[in-house]
């Protein structure tokens, strides 16, 4: 019998559902994706799903109000931990190289039982969701409106993923 892989749980527990473009699974102990699926990109057949998920430590210049210019160094595994130690996330949340505005985080939120933080982040037409879900994983999810997914579909298709996660890590399965 084959092993079922992180991969396959995301793929079959949750881009099967259509509602979001991609998943990933990211380390409580550092925000690091370490595992991650995604819809193949018609237009790209060198298409790449880590592209979504990673990019190495980098750079960004930054302004401040005085219109002064400075160097910020992003580590995108920190934004997100920032973003769950803080509340918030004042340089936005960065993965794979793209900045997603944090719009808000919901703390200890029921799902049927369970209790999760949430955050929602924004990009222009799509958005991705971040949960906490417990023993040690971050569950990072990606919503595209092009593709005719939502904010709200794709909030509960990851709390639902994330339900049955707990309740397998919980069971000691996954």
């Amino acid at each position: 019998m084959e092993e079922y892989s992180w991969e396959n749980f995301l793929n079959d527990k949750l881009l099967a559902t259509n509602q979001v473009c991609a998943a990933g699974l990211a380390s409580e102990e550092d925000g690091v994706v370490y595992e991650c699926v995604a819809a193949p990109d018609e237009n790209n057949p060198d298409f790449d799903k880590w592209t979504l998920f990673y990019k190495e430590d980098y750079d960004i210049e930054i302004e401040d109000e005085s219109g002064n210019k400075s160097t910020k160094t992003i580590s995108e595994g920190q934004t997100i931990l920032t973003m769950f130690n803080e509340g918030y996330a004042p340089d936005g949340i960065w993965l794979g190289g793209t900045k997603y505005q944090f719009i808000n985080m919901e703390k200890g939120l029921d799902y049927e039982g369970y209790s999760f933080d949430v955050a929602t982040c924004a990009k222009l037409k799509g958005g991705m969701h971040i949960i906490k879900v417990g023993g040690g994983h971050i569950l990072i999810v990606l919503y595209d409106e092009e593709k005719e997914q939502d904010r709200g579909n794709s909030k509960n298709a990851a709390l639902a993923f994330s339900k049955e996660l707990a309740e397998s890590t919980d069971a000691g399965a996954a």
